[in-house]
């Protein structure tokens, strides 16, 4: 063992040298070669070890720039969100967080599937900040996450169609992440246009066919509404194979100006 490590390091101090174009310089490097004990078996483990230590640590570090400068688009207000801390004194909510609980624990396999997420419901539910819990354990596992706004990308669209620029390169953005947060991707009154409705069928058909997990808020009533407004092709992808989540309990809003007094008329 020990005279095939010698044998590696004088081929390596061999290659080195032929590097070192300067006389002096090679002739130093060799006298200083051939002074050197060789490394033992353990160094070696030892050496490896720091390195993938020190690897580990530098990708961790990568993960959290990653999630907290999510979080900073996302605004200070869900920079906090954890399923821990989301109310679940009705029994509806409790469910609903024990379901989100079991995906986030199990979420390297459920995207592995192209396993999406889907939360509709009434305004002021909480939707945002339950998939907002879910975005830095996606970070932590090292999985890419795009949050859009739903107007956000309708006006893109509309850019586009008025500056003439190639709607591919917005589609491609949306299509490869491995998960895409789409949050009310329908307008706040009325359906999807059809310009707009062909553009979200090539977004989710996009991701559908490469099993790319969506995540999606959207503020409607019940199921066959959001059919309604973003069409049922489109639904038909986003939902198939999710976790898909009636949030039909009182908005947190709307609760809380009531207990405050505040936003009364």
């Amino acid at each position: 063992m020990i005279a095939e490590l010698e044998r590696k390091q004088r081929a390596v101090a061999t290659e080195s040298a032929e590097l070192i174009g300067d006389i002096a310089h090679r002739r130093t490097f060799w006298i200083l070669s051939g002074a050197m004990d060789p490394l033992t078996a353990e160094q070696i483990a030892k050496r490896d070890a720091e390195n993938v230590e020190r690897e580990l640590a530098r990708e961790m570090r990568a993960r959290a720039e990653l999630w907290l400068s999510f979080a900073s688009g996302r605004g200070s207000r869900y920079a906090d969100c954890r399923l821990e801390t989301f109310d679940t004194s009705s029994p509806k909510q409790a469910v609903a967080v024990k379901a989100l609980k079991e995906y986030r624990d199990t979420m390297a396999d459920r995207l592995a599937d192209g396993e999406g997420i889907v939360l509709f419901g009434p305004k002021g539910t909480g939707k945002d900040h339950l998939l907002v819990s879910l975005c830095p354990v996606a970070f932590a596992r090292g999985k890419r996450v795009v949050w859009q706004n739903g107007m956000d990308l309708f006006g893109e669209m509309r850019d586009r169609m008025d500056s003439g620029e190639s709607e591919r390169a917005l589609v491609s953005r949306l299509v490869y992440p491995d998960v895409l947060y789409l949050s009310d991707p329908v307008p706040p009154i009325g359906s999807l246009t059809e310009f707009q409705a062909s553009m979200m069928f090539r977004i989710l058909d996009g991701r559908y066919s490469r099993k790319k997990a969506t995540w999606c808020s959207v503020n409607v009533s019940k199921g066959s509404e959001l059919e309604e407004r973003m069409g049922p092709q489109n639904v038909d992808r986003l939902r198939d194979g999710a976790l898909s989540i009636h949030c039909d309990w009182p908005s947190y809003r709307a609760v809380a100006k009531h207990v405050t007094g505040k936003g009364q008329a």
